[in-house]
């Protein structure tokens, strides 16, 4: 079984839990409706034949699965990103976590939009 915490919709960070629990409470009749789960399918696009066949499956009351791994579920995202939808920005998590350097970030902030320092 998948676990609940499995990001299905990964551009508004929609878990199956969420996708279960919205179907087993609001019984929507389409699958557009997981739109009104947190705005699931509604990013970048890519999830939808997921969400189709995870509805498909709740509707006839299979365990929903994807039968693919994070990882390959990912990597398979970035391709989509990369391939059908180049003139987007890539996805936030496209090369793995981001590596922020907060220091380096505030240089670029005006002195008079810094909050006040307190030690």
């Amino acid at each position: 079984m998948e676990s609940d915490d499995r990001e299905i919709c990964v551009c508004f960070h929609v878990p199956l839990g969420k996708l279960r629990r919205f179907h087993a409470r609001r019984r929507p009749r389409v699958v557009s409706q997981f739109s009104d789960c947190h705005g699931a399918g509604t990013g970048c696009g890519w999830c939808v034949p997921f969400l189709e066949r995870l509805f498909e499956q709740m509707q006839s009351g299979e365990v929903p699965r994807l039968d693919m791994s994070i990882e390959e579920y990912r990597r398979r995202r970035l391709h989509y990103h990369r391939t059908k939808k180049p003139d987007l920005p890539p996805p936030p998590d496209a090369d793995g976590p981001l590596d922020l350097d907060i220091e380096e970030l505030l240089d670029d902030v005006p002195d008079n939009m810094k909050l006040d320092e307190r030690e």
